[in-house]
């Protein structure tokens, strides 16, 4: 675990934290026991103690909706327990408290099964190398927040050439390139005031693009982003941008290739465009051949020209 964190920050200039433990839930709590750039290690008999103490809504795929329902039937059968007045205050070893059949009534067999094993710090999901990342993305929030169209579009000319040199360098690797642009912003409405997190305002705005063109060189990036930050602020007639993100997104190895859409709508206009051409058009593959439809019959009470 060193060594790999060693080589990521020799490689990429990254810290990170490392955690080491009998099972990838607990693993991940491990990880954000010493930060920064440490790393943990949760023995086998440590971890159901260990597990016990963390707060419900720490354990990875357990959400505020779950441990709300959880919290619910708690309190109702302990109503008395002292300092658990939410699911905020619920630790594991309180739910531990309920039985199996508690919590499949609330929650359903297949998530109450999770619950049940997770809040021991157990978890049945094998360790698997996951597939290279479905996006990449770059950031900038430096002072002064930009305020200005013209401003902002020069910081997000910075981010375009710090994408392409990521976009190329996944493309040499893996061989794939993203077909999805996307520009989001954070307005926090005023310059020079300090305004909280929860008053900010984000926006978020998206684009296909088919080809590599879009992502050849950092101009040709800023071409197809720039209508994008326009429109995250358009409407706005002031506004200060402490936070602007610049995406690729959907790598595939067929994003060169333009996608067909499989809606109800575009087959009917395809269809309406391959029957004013005379011709039967399938997406059923290349074995399939054109073939010219029949003239319609006449109408049987038609008479003689």
């Amino acid at each position: 675990l060193q060594e790999m964190r060693a080589r990521l920050k020799e490689r990429l200039g990254f810290f990170c934290c490392g955690g080491l433990a009998a099972s990838k839930l607990v693993a991940k709590l491990a990880a954000e026991m010493h930060k920064p750039d440490q790393q943990s290690v949760i023995l086998p008999s440590a971890q159901a103690s260990y597990v016990g103490e963390q707060p419900l809504r720490r354990l990875q795929g357990i959400g505020g909706s779950t441990a709300r329902t959880l919290c619910a039937v708690f309190l109702d059968r302990f109503p008395a327990v002292r300092g658990v007045g939410s699911y905020r205050d619920l630790l594991c070893r309180h739910v531990r408290a309920l039985s199996r059949e508690d919590m499949v009534k609330a929650l359903g067999e297949r998530m109450a099964t999770f619950c049940f094993d997770a809040i021991r710090g157990v978890d049945h999901a094998p360790v698997a190398q996951s597939g290279g990342a479905r996006s990449v993305s770059v950031e900038d929030t430096s002072l002064p927040h930009p305020n200005t169209v013209q401003s902002a579009l020069e910081r997000l000319a910075g981010l375009c050439s710090r994408l392409v040199e990521f976009v190329n360098a996944r493309r040499l690797k893996d061989g794939v390139l993203p077909s999805v642009v996307r520009v989001s912003v954070t307005d926090k409405g005023e310059s020079g005031k300090h305004v909280p997190r929860k008053q900010r305002v984000n926006r978020s705005k998206q684009t296909r693009v088919h080809g590599p063109d879009a992502f050849s060189n950092a101009e040709a990036l800023l071409r197809a982003a720039s209508p994008l930050l326009r429109a995250t602020v358009s409407g706005l007639a002031r506004f200060c941008l402490c936070r602007i993100n610049l995406a690729a997104a959907d790598f595939d190895t067929a994003a060169s290739a333009p996608k067909t859409s499989k809606t109800i709508t575009s087959f009917l206009h395809r269809t309406q465009q391959t029957c004013s051409n005379g011709t039967n058009l399938s997406d059923s593959g290349p074995s399939t051949r054109s073939v010219p439809f029949p003239p319609s019959p006449p109408p049987r009470n038609a008479g003689p020209a």
